[in-house]
């Protein structure tokens, strides 16, 4: 198994408030530090699987701007595959606004830029053919003008026998109904939260006890339900599992459902029981919480460690 993910959100900068407490409506709160970092579902993806050992391809374009700038230099310093970033003259990269209160939780204001943009020149089918995941986020979606190139990769990787993980994220209600439907119809995996899980209910007009039947319906094989630090629940048609999740000092969930995304898809590329695999998707997303930032930096032994409880 050569382990290739190709990680479908694009790349943008993550700019950090730590505040004491998040402000009301036309209030004040204090600042206790800022900072930059290179961000984005499929970047936090990305380091999560380069951390399991995979190898993940970005798929974005950047901007010829100071953003961009911060994110090419990062990229470079990682040592991440290239072949699917493209910079873009005269383009504006992406950038979140993230705070994160004293609990720990992150709240997020996002500028969309060129990251979420994909055209054909892109496509470099002697990697496709070789991709044994694709992890796709309802950001990379919204953009309805690039949507039949998407589409045409999903489906290319599809026929060759590749799996396919949607993550809604907070933003699935504003993706055109009939575009999500057409990917819903190709995942293989779907990783919504209890939030994401309501959106797309609402929008498809089912009552939330037929999540299940619908996704099983469009012929989705496992459905994860993410609940934070309580765990998860996963689902097959034949079984049911629950996880309550791991104590951990965490301190930022910023990228931990990323980090969970990616964690159950190294549990499929190593062909594990669907109970480790959830196991192991709640170790990376709980690990990821103990750091401040995005992008926190472990290996398979630390993952391991905390499944078997050392």
């Amino acid at each position: 198994m050569k382990k290739n993910v190709l990680a479908l959100g694009g790349i943008v900068v993550d700019k950090y408030l730590l505040v004491e407490k998040y402000p009301i409506k036309g209030g004040d709160t204090f600042i206790k530090e800022n900072f930059q970092s290179v961000g984005g579902c499929a970047t936090n993806v990305a380091v999560t699987l380069k951390n399991l050992n995979c190898t993940p391809y970005i798929v974005s374009k950047i901007g010829s701007d100071e953003n961009g700038e911060f994110i090419k230099k990062y990229i470079e310093k990682q040592y991440f595959k290239e072949d699917f970033i493209k910079l873009e003259e005269n383009q504006k990269t992406g950038y979140c606004i993230t705070i994160v209160d004293e609990e720990g939780e992150r709240t997020f204001m996002t500028y969309t830029g060129c990251e979420n943009q994909l055209d054909y020149s892109m496509i470099k089918h002697e990697i496709i053919k070789n991709i044994d995941f694709v992890y796709l986020t309802a950001y990379y979606i919204l953009d309805e003008e690039n949507f039949q190139e998407k589409l045409y990769v999903l489906n290319n990787i599809k026929n060759q026998g590749g799996k396919i993980m949607f993550d809604p994220g907070a933003l699935v209600s504003s993706v055109n109904l009939k575009n999500l439907e057409q990917v819903l119809k190709l995942t293989d995996i779907i990783v919504p939260n209890e939030k994401e899980k309501k959106q797309i209910c609402k929008v498809f007009s089912i009552k939330e006890e037929y999540f299940l039947n619908y996704c099983f319906e469009k012929g989705i094989n496992y459905i994860t339900v993410k609940k934070g630090e309580k765990g998860a629940y996963a689902y097959t048609k034949e079984k049911q599992y629950k996880f309550n999740g791991y104590n951990v000092n965490s301190v930022d969930t910023t990228g931990a459902g990323d980090s969970f995304a990616a964690g159950c898809i190294y549990g499929f590329l190593m062909n594990y029981s669907l109970e480790n695999i959830l196991k192991i998707g709640c170790a990376c997303g709980a690990i990821a919480t103990t750091k401040i930032g995005p992008n926190v930096k472990f290996n398979e032994k630390d993952v391991m460690k905390l499944v078997k409880g050392d």
